[in-house]
C-alpha cells in the first residue's frame, strides 16, 4: 500500500511533468526516461542478489532504496512546475474524452500503446515461464533469457538518444513496430534456446517502451 503510489501513480505524474516542462525536447526526454527505467530493470535484480548475498535480504534492499529516495525527493521539490490550467467540469471532461476516443488518430495510438505493453511488460512477465514450461529449459537458463532481454533493452534505450537526433520518434515507432511483428512469431517458432535469444534481443532497437498517453 505504501509502495504502490511510488511505483504507479507517481511514475505517471512524474513522467507527465517531465514532458510538460520542455515540450520542444519531449521525444528525447521520453527516451531518457525509458533509459532510466532500463537501468532499473537491469540493476534491480543485481541489487537484490547482492542484498541476499550479504544477508540483509529483500527487506534490506527496499529499506536502502527508501533512504536513497529521500534526498531525491528534496531535489524534486526544486523542479520547475508547468503552467497550471483550470480543469474543466467533470461532465465536460467525460464528454471530451469519449469524443477523443472516436478519433482515428487516438484509436491508432491506443492500439500502439496496448501492443507495446503486450510485447514489453507482458512478454517480460511470461518469458521465464515460457522458457521453462514450453521450451523445456532449466530455471537458470530461463534467467539467462530474461537477462538477455533486459540487457538488450538497456543497450537499445541508450542507442535511441543519438538516433532521435537524426529522425523523428514517429518514424522509429513505425520501424520498431514492424521489427516486433516479425520477431515475436520468430521467437515462438524457432527451435532451440540460442535462436530464440536472437529475436528476444530485438529490444536493442525498440522504442515501444515509451509510456506515452494517446494525447
Amino acid at each position: 500500500m505504501l509502495g504502490n503510489p511510488a511505483t504507479g501513480a507517481f511514475v505517471s505524474l512524474a513522467q507527465a511533468t517531465l514532458m510538460d516542462v520542455d515540450p520542444t525536447q519531449r521525444a528525447r526526454n521520453m527516451a531518457r526516461w525509458t533509459l532510466a527505467g532500463s537501468f532499473g530493470y537491469v540493476g534491480g535484480p543485481v541489487l537484490l542478489v547482492v542484498a541476499v548475498y550479504v544477508g540483509v535480504g529483500w527487506r534490506g534492499a527496499i529499506a536502502a532504496l527508501a533512504v536513497a529516495a529521500l534526498p531525491l525527493t528534496l531535489v524534486a521539490l526544486q523542479f520547475p512546475s508547468p503552467q497550471r490550467e483550470t480543469a474543466p467540469p467533470l461532465g465536460r471532461a467525460v464528454r471530451e474524452a469519449l469524443a477523443a476516443v472516436r478519433r482515428r488518430e487516438v484509436l491508432r495510438l491506443l492500439v500502439t500503446l496496448e501492443a507495446a505493453d503486450l510485447l514489453l511488460d507482458v512478454f517480460h512477465g511470461f518469458l521465464a515461464l515460457y522458457l521453462v514450461d514450453a521450451a523445456g529449459q532449466s530455471p537458470s537458463t530461463a534467467a539467462l533469457g530474461v537477462g538477455v532481454w533486459t540487457g538488450a533493452g538497456l543497450v537499445g534505450d541508450w542507442l535511441l538518444l543519438p538516433v532521435l537526433r537524426r529522425t523523428s520518434g514517429a518514424r522509429v515507432i513505425r520501424m520498431t513496430a514492424l521489427l516486433s511483428l516479425a520477431a515475436y512469431p520468430a521467437f515462438l517458432l524457432v527451435p532451440g534456446l540460442a535462436p530464440k535469444l536472437v529475436p528476444a534481443a530485438r529490444r536493442t532497437a525498440r522504442l515501444w517502451g515509451w509510456r506515452t498517453s494517446p494525447s
